[in-house]
């Protein structure tokens, strides 16, 4: 059975579709990755200790661009589970 990834490892690159309508219409790792590095968090809609880090994340990647590093924030739930992370969801968030 695979565990995933394990401290040190490489991470694989993705290709996704992108919520922030600001941003490219697809997020990969590759294009994120820069000199400097890049920061991906696993983030939803209707988790309330994500909801009330909101404030922080945002800050966390403000840093990140004026640092000149790639930030991504990946929702990697189910939305027949947890509806109000479906995609349309996400889209309002990211505005």
């Amino acid at each position: 059975m695979s565990r995933g990834l394990e401290p040190g490892d490489d991470a694989r690159d993705f290709d996704l579709p992108n919520a922030n309508p600001n941003g490219p219409e697809n997020c990969t790792l590759s294009s994120l990755v820069t000199d400097v590095g890049c920061i991906v968090v696993f983030t939803c809609n209707h988790c309330p200790y994500v909801v009330g880090s909101e404030s922080r994340i945002e800050m966390i990647a403000s840093r990140a661009r004026d640092e000149g590093m790639g930030f991504a924030g990946i929702n990697s739930n189910d939305p027949d589970n947890y509806p109000t992370d479906n995609w349309e969801h996400m889209v309002k968030r990211a505005e």
